[in-house]
């Protein structure tokens, strides 16, 4: 979070660790400047970087190669915060109750309308809460649209930290991302809808190991077809169960 100054005489010589996250500059030309001031350099989630001194990079289903014996990366490595997993539970806990929908920070595709649709039609009165990301509003200048303001979600845009939402959820919907690993941590079922055709090869590994529920592709699924996915796996309390004891694990 601090700014990082290549000509800063305080660092040269004190040999820190500088962690280069979520770089907007070519991640060579900082590596330049931090090595030659002896800066030991780890880099996250940009595997090209080879030339740090340890590259790691925290996604589900990825496996280092051979390119280096300084890179690793896969499910083992995810980054999260000690207050989630202070959460954690002792045992996988019985299924919750509730409905969280929470696509990021961005929401690109606009797959919380999508579900919100989906959801608005569901019978009976589900508990439902919508985290909306601080750059979903980018899209739409107001949410919920007309057509879902009669609908009975629970709204939340002040970006709130899941931790304090998340445990004794029934069930998450969200695309790929750190928040499953979250929700596996605290017991949570998951349900994935994708917003990247790439990402159906991770989220097959979590199905494979039962972990999440598959809703596909978000655009290979209807707001029908949805709509019954969601019904089926919420109506099903012995998979939610199974899904929140196996992500637990």
């Amino acid at each position: 979070g601090f700014p990082m100054h290549p000509h800063n005489v305080d660092m040269v010589g004190l040999n820190p660790a500088a962690v280069i996250l979520d770089s907007k500059d070519p991640c060579e030309n900082l590596l330049t400047d931090l090595k030659a001031g002896n800066i030991t350099t780890v880099v996250i989630d940009r595997p090209d970087c080879l030339e740090a001194d340890l590259i790691v990079v925290p996604c589900f289903g990825w496996q280092a190669g051979r390119e280096s014996e300084k890179l690793f990366g896969g499910s083992e490595f995810q980054l999260l915060r000690g207050d989630i997993l202070k959460l954690r539970p002792p045992s996988p806990p019985e299924a919750g109750e509730g409905i969280v929908v929470s696509f990021g920070g961005e929401d690109p595709f606009l797959l919380t309308e999508k579900t919100a649709r989906a959801l608005a039609q569901f019978p009976g009165d589900i508990p439902t809460i919508f985290i909306i990301g601080p750059d979903f509003l980018k899209h739409r200048k107001t949410w919920p649209p007309e057509s879902l303001k009669q609908v009975n979600f629970q709204i939340i845009e002040t970006g709130d930290p899941l931790e304090s939402i998340l445990p004794g959820a029934g069930l998450l919907i969200t695309a790929m991302g750190v928040t499953i690993a979250e929700a596996h941590v605290l017991g949570v079922p998951v349900a994935v809808l994708a917003n990247y055709q790439s990402d159906q090869n991770t989220v097959k590994l979590l199905v494979d190991q039962d972990a999440v529920e598959d809703l596909g592709f978000h655009l290979d699924i209807s707001d029908e077809n949805l709509k019954s996915a969601l019904e089926a796996i919420w109506n099903d309390v012995e998979k939610r169960k199974r899904l929140a004891s196996q992500g637990w694990r």
